[in-house]
């Protein structure tokens, strides 16, 4: 192992924090927590160097033995494989490393606030995106009081830049939902942006428009995670719960 190649595959998103910072799948929609030593042991894993030269690394800059380093190295090298974070190679690729597509940008962002007394992290998680307030529904509970669309809802260029501004600031899952995401016309192809983007992308719908049309649509898009909202009364979750009739 200690002559492999770890790389980083070009789909995982790393974000530098104060604490060591984040590693985020979008296959998996989920992050990793890294601390500072983690971090730079990631950092390392650019193609170029070998397991055995990120140990001798390792144990240097922090001027521990070399049996110790590797421990640790192997450690979270095994997290992270676990995780489908790293690309193994056999042999240093010359190209690669003068130009490598897969190389992470791993300065730290300028965080959204600047003050002395908290730490706040460079960017959000998540986010939550609504897309519109239109929806084939009229449920009273709804907390956008959702149903006809508005005036001056975003454009798809509008859409798109945003997602752009997301991705920049190194954000990792989207949430689209609305009113009903659904009838928007060119969801499926906002949707397919965002993938695309390596965002993790998440859509929540009333499920009444989910077909088999929607079903091939959403077959052609990378990766992506479908949320059904079920609300009701009483009477509803004694159905759910098979107690109905029971009195």
């Amino acid at each position: 192992m200690d002559s492999y190649y770890p790389n980083i595959f070009s789909f995982i998103t790393l974000r530098k924090e104060k604490f060591g910072g984040f590693c985020f799948n979008p296959y998996l929609l989920k992050e990793i927590f890294l601390n500072q030593t983690e971090m730079r042991i990631v950092e390392l894993c650019n193609g170029e160097n070998t397991v055995g030269n990120i140990t001798r690394i390792l144990a240097q800059e922090k001027q521990t033995p070399n049996f110790q380093a590797a421990t640790r190295v192997n450690a979270v090298l095994q997290r992270l494989n676990n995780y489908y974070v790293i690309n193994w190679k056999d042999k240093k690729n010359n190209q690669l490393s003068q130009s490598n597509p897969n190389k992470q940008d791993l300065s730290t962002p300028v965080p959204l606030q600047n003050d002395t007394e908290f730490d706040f992290y460079t960017a959000p998680l998540s986010v939550i995106f609504e897309l519109t307030y239109r929806c084939n529904l009229a449920c009273k509970h709804c907390l956008v009081n959702a149903g006809k669309a508005e005036h001056n809802e975003l454009s798809f260029d509008e859409v798109i830049g945003i997602l752009d501004q997301l991705k920049e600031m190194k954000v990792f899952t989207v949430n689209f939902g609305g009113g009903e995401p659904l009838l928007r016309p060119d969801f499926f192809e906002i949707m397919k942006y965002a993938s695309d983007l390596n965002l993790g992308v998440i859509f929540s719908t009333n499920g009444y428009l989910v077909d088999e049309l929607v079903l091939e649509k959403l077959s052609e898009i990378k990766t992506f995670s479908l949320q059904i909202s079920v609300d009701g009364l009483e009477a509803t979750r004694a159905i759910r719960d098979g107690k109905a009739g029971d009195e």
